[in-house]
């Protein structure tokens, strides 16, 4: 017991510090960290020191940015656009960025009057001691500055990570692509695919909600769904040649049996295509989608295999009415591809870099 007393007593008692310039001795309180108080004879910080806690910072800076998984995961669950996720993505970036520049440029030793105050303060206080004088007239200290250098080039990296993120955003806006919110990608321009989704959280911004589809449930997630697509363009109908697809579980739902027991909700959808004909360029079409859905649902009736489940057919029919802005040939491909390479791509390396900056953390003196 005796062993054990002294051995949690010997990890709890403070430890020294020395200042590098001057050679001062000092301890801190037990719950005052010395590494991080300036010296009390020449009212500097201690370099190697206090590079500790200044790397404490950085961290807390990279748990920060770790939240640039958000928007990313936040547009494949379609509760924002790419547009939104690029801006979102662009100013958390910003912050880490300029997070990591103001700790690694802060110069502590800047005003030694105001350091001397503050280590006179803790004397008083009782939470500073000093155990042996210092010369002030040394000047040993080595200054940091590989660290530094490799510093401001994470810094540089992770600002051109931050272009790559808007790069997306910035594209559009560069060719005057137009933004079609309710479909995925909002960009589509003549020889693109894009995604109609047919419920609130994907088609918020449909001026007719979507009730009738709310908290669709089938065995499974099971579902098969008929479409297709009625286009009129500027002032009359055309055949544009967009081809309407959808999911198909035909092989499920017929002639097998289904062994799930579970019914789970689905997002019913269907895929449109446009044709490449560069006369389809900047022109506006009106759609209208129509989707047939065929889902299997638990039948009242119990089998009399226990492994077996009894069910039946639900159908539903929606019609929705989509104003479609095409844009160049290709915009969509271009800028879905950009927010994918720039955005997730600068997401993940500005993270990596972030987590950098704490594993070569030093301080700049004066």
């Amino acid at each position: 017991m005796a062993a054990k007393r002294k051995s949690s007593q010997s990890k709890s008692a403070p430890k020294t510090v020395e200042c590098l310039r001057c050679h001062c001795r000092f301890v801190g309180a037990p719950k005052v960290d010395a590494k991080t108080c300036p010296c009390p004879d020449c009212g500097h910080y201690a370099v190697q020191q206090f590079a500790s806690e200044r790397a404490r910072r950085h961290f807390k800076i990279f748990v920060a940015s770790c939240s640039l998984i958000l928007p990313p995961t936040l547009i494949g669950f379609g509760l924002i656009t790419i547009a939104a996720g690029c801006t979102l993505s662009g100013l958390i970036g910003i912050l880490a960025v300029v997070g990591h520049l103001v700790v690694a440029t802060r110069n502590t030793n800047l005003d030694i009057g105001a350091n001397l105050k503050r280590a006179n303060a803790l004397i008083d206080a009782h939470q500073l001691k000093r155990i042996s004088a210092g010369d002030p007239t040394a000047e040993t200290i080595v200054e940091p500055t590989r660290p530094m250098r490799r510093q401001f080039a994470t810094v540089l990296v992770m600002s051109l990570c931050v272009v790559g993120i808007v790069s997306a955003e910035v594209l559009r806006r560069a060719n005057g692509w137009v933004r079609n919110d309710p479909i995925f990608p909002e960009v589509v321009g003549p020889g693109d695919s894009f995604t109609v989704y047919f419920s609130d959280i994907n088609g918020g911004n449909y001026e007719e909600r979507n009730t009738d589809l709310e908290g669709l449930r089938s065995l499974g997630g099971i579902w098969e769904g008929t479409a297709s697509v009625k286009t009129k363009v500027d002032a009359g109908y055309a055949n544009i040649g967009i081809e309407a697809s959808t999911r198909s579980d035909r092989e499920k739902l017929e002639g097998r049996r289904i062994s799930s027991k579970k019914e789970q909700s689905f997002t019913p959808w269907m895929k449109g295509r446009v044709s490449n004909s560069a006369d389809l360029a900047w022109r506006q079409c009106d759609l209208k989608v129509s989707l047939g859905i065929k889902y299997p649902v638990r039948s009242s009736n119990q089998g009399k295999d226990a492994s077996e489940v009894n069910y039946q057919f639900g159908t539903a029919q929606r019609d929705k009415d989509i104003s479609l802005v095409l844009s160049s040939p290709h915009a969509g491909k271009f800028y879905l591809g950009t927010a994918l390479i720039g955005g997730l791509g600068g997401s993940v390396l500005l993270v990596i870099c972030s987590y950098a900056m704490t594993r070569s953390s030093s301080l700049q003196t004066a």
